[in-house]
């Protein structure tokens, strides 16, 4: 972690600072990757947000099928930005690929292997597009 980085997290665990800067990517394409950062007593849990709804909505996830999981963790959040503990500035995005690729797969980390990937292309003149991981070639019939 940078020093600029480590300084930061200290200074606001200290709680010296009661508006800084901080980011957060999902590990996966779950709620559950961004509200848990403000759970109670959580290391990460920077702005030091504690709700006992939030906590009853967070707990109760567990023990429930999909769609209530789902519901529950929807209340949480209403709960979390009525309280608005945090303030999102802007959002990252990222580029997807630019020309006919096949093996692309998007993801919430945006981590794409080039082992995965193949491009297709169209022959020069005329013939039948061969695609493969290893090299591309075209040939005539």
């Amino acid at each position: 972690m940078p020093k600029s980085s480590r300084c930061c997290c200290r200074t606001s665990i200290r709680r010296r600072d009661q508006v800084f800067r901080a980011s957060w990517l999902a590990d996966y394409n779950d709620a559950y990757s961004f509200l848990q950062v403000l759970q109670s007593g959580f290391g990460i849990n920077l702005p030091r947000y504690a709700n006992a709804e939030y906590m009853h909505y967070w707990r109760s996830r567990q023990r429930v099928d999909a769609g209530r999981r789902r519901a529950l963790l929807e209340h949480a959040e209403e709960v979390m930005i009525a309280d608005q503990p945090l303030i999102p500035l802007y959002f990252y995005v990222a580029a997807s690929r630019q020309r006919p690729v096949q093996g692309w797969r998007d993801n919430a980390m945006n981590v794409v292997y080039s082992k995965q990937l193949m491009k297709t292309v169209k022959p020069r003149h005329g013939g039948r597009c061969e695609v493969s991981r290893c090299q591309i070639s075209t040939t005539s019939r």
